[in-house]
């Protein structure tokens, strides 16, 4: 009889709980100091059932990366549609918690890509494809930010004389900042709105 960490599980489920474990894993320690059977052993499965999901530690780091971005995707499309979130504001805060959450994993990404991606565990051919996925990633999320700031210059909330897709590209940037460093979302937020110049006295 097979113990119940060693169970057949769909194939979906099996692969999410393989990705669930890497991120754990990857995001506290990063990817040179973790091994395929740290990853196992997390899971409870042997290092070949692994195996048979991601062909190499590098494939599921990327597999991870990718689940990812488009967590974040569908949980900033569904927070923007939540009418709890019923001003431009509040949606922005939204999206910054969404951001906030994944975190660890693009800064755990951006501390490997500092690396260089030595060619030993990343093949120029597989580093080349992961930044073609990236790019598409980004451009969905861009394109969800530059139809949230046109609506709300259509509502009169946001200046209408700036590209609306600009004001979505700073906005990613905070995001990406905050994601990376100790920057509060309210120090964020009063550069993002006021400005850093000086108030004049009235």
């Amino acid at each position: 009889m097979k113990s119940k960490t060693q169970e057949r599980k769909p194939a979906e489920v099996r692969r999410f709980e393989i990705l669930h474990a890497a991120k754990e894993l990857f995001t506290k320690r990063g990817f040179f100091s973790v091994s395929m059977d740290e990853v196992a052993a997390k899971v409870g499965i042997s290092k070949a059932a692994v195996y048979l999901y991601f062909k190499s530690k590098t494939e599921l780091f990327l597999g991870m990366v990718h689940q990812g971005i488009d967590k974040l995707f569908s949980e900033m499309e569904s927070v923007f549609l939540d009418p709890a979130n019923d001003t431009f504001e509040k949606k922005l805060r939204a999206a910054n918690k969404a951001q906030q959450k994944y975190a660890p994993i693009f800064k755990t990404t951006q501390e490997l890509l500092n690396t260089g991606l030595p060619d030993g565990e990343f093949p120029p051919k597989i580093v080349s494809e992961f930044m073609r996925n990236i790019h598409v990633r980004r451009e969905r999320i861009l394109e969800l930010l530059t139809n949230l700031f046109a609506q709300a210059q259509r509502q009169g909330e946001v200046r209408d004389d700036l590209s609306a897709r600009e004001l979505a590209r700073v906005f990613g940037v905070y995001g990406m900042l905050m994601s990376r460093s100790e920057i509060s979302y309210e120090t964020a937020r009063e550069i993002l709105f006021s400005g850093i110049l000086a108030k004049k006295d009235k």
